[in-house]
């Protein structure tokens, strides 16, 4: 628990998104934020519990509860104080750490077939890693990079994980698992993404009968996040490459290749982008609905669901 004189008067969550990745939490969090009881920090994902807290996560005291109540000051007095961080229930110290700070919080988890989760995580990362210029970058196809996910994930850093996990993500029942052996059932909401698309409205009311506060007068709902990505990949692929090796250019030729860099960044920037990626192959479609059947059974039963999930074959 916290190790502070002041954790009587600090404002802290009493809700928190867990996840799951590419499963609705920026729909959820524009539409709650509009709510006048509810504060969410302006910055949607803190992942406090995820990241901030990597290096300290073996320490016996790795949470500061004065630093992570800075985040939610602007909120004293409203009745659900929150944030949203999808990666918290696929961070393996994150069910640990957020059960020492805050036992009585609420947890909401919202779920996505994990055959769609992933193709849309493969998408979101191919247009981040062409939209900017960053230290990782997705440049296989999405067949390769499920091949590679094992070996990636193996060999890599704490944000390769997150970054290339495209199947291990979806096995949900075994990230659930670390919440439910640390929090009773009645303080955590499970939505299902299907029915988040299909009936929104229902699903906001019951999500604000669950954090005790007034149901929404929804109007126009905001517009559901769509990443977007290159429309010419090829393209975009090329100039990536010739804006790499100018920004990386050594002296004497550094200068005029910065110059080239920010002109290429603005072609880059310039190009069209879209939110239709094609659709996935029928065999890499069949392949992973095998692999995830087990799983999506499981979750099935512990959610006392009388059909199947997510089950296309």
């Amino acid at each position: 628990m916290f190790n502070s004189s002041n954790v009587s008067r600090l404002t802290l969550p009493n809700f928190i998104l867990v996840g799951a990745a590419r499963a609705g939490s920026t729909f959820l969090y524009n539409t709650l934020i509009q709510h006048p009881d509810v504060f969410l920090p302006p910055r949607k994902e803190l992942q406090y519990f995820s990241a901030k807290l990597e290096a300290r996560q073996h320490l016996a005291q790795p949470f500061d509860a004065v630093e992570y109540a800075r985040f939610f000051a602007a909120g004293a007095g409203k009745k659900a104080v929150g944030e949203m961080s999808p990666n918290y229930m696929y961070t393996e110290w994150s069910a640990r750490m957020i059960a020492s700070a805050l036992s009585e919080v609420k947890l909401l988890f919202v779920l996505r077939d994990p055959v769609e989760r992933a193709y849309s995580h493969y998408w979101h990362n191919i247009g981040r890693s062409y939209k900017h210029i960053r230290k990782r970058k997705e440049t296989l196809s999405f067949e390769q990079a499920l091949d590679r996910e094992a070996e990636r994930l193996r060999n890599g850093s704490y944000e390769d994980r997150l970054f290339y996990s495209y199947q291990d993500r979806g096995f949900y029942m075994r990230q659930i698992a670390r919440f439910v052996e640390r929090f009773p059932r009645e303080q955590m909401r499970f939505i299902l993404f299907d029915e988040l698309q299909r009936d929104p409205v229902s699903v906001i009311d019951e999500l604000c009968d669950f954090l005790g506060i007034e149901r929404m007068a929804l109007g126009e709902l905001p517009d559901k996040h769509h990443a977007t990505i290159p429309k010419y990949l090829a393209l975009h692929r090329a100039l990536t490459r010739m804006r790499m090796r100018a920004v990386n250019a050594p002296p004497p030729f550094s200068k005029v290749s910065r110059r080239a860099a920010r002109v290429l960044k603005k072609i880059i920037w310039s190009l069209p982008r879209t939110t239709e990626y094609p659709p996935m192959r029928p065999e890499t479609e069949t392949r992973l609905r095998a692999l995830f059947r087990e799983s999506n059974a499981e979750l099935a039963a512990f959610l006392n669901l009388d059909r199947v999930l997510w089950d296309e074959s």
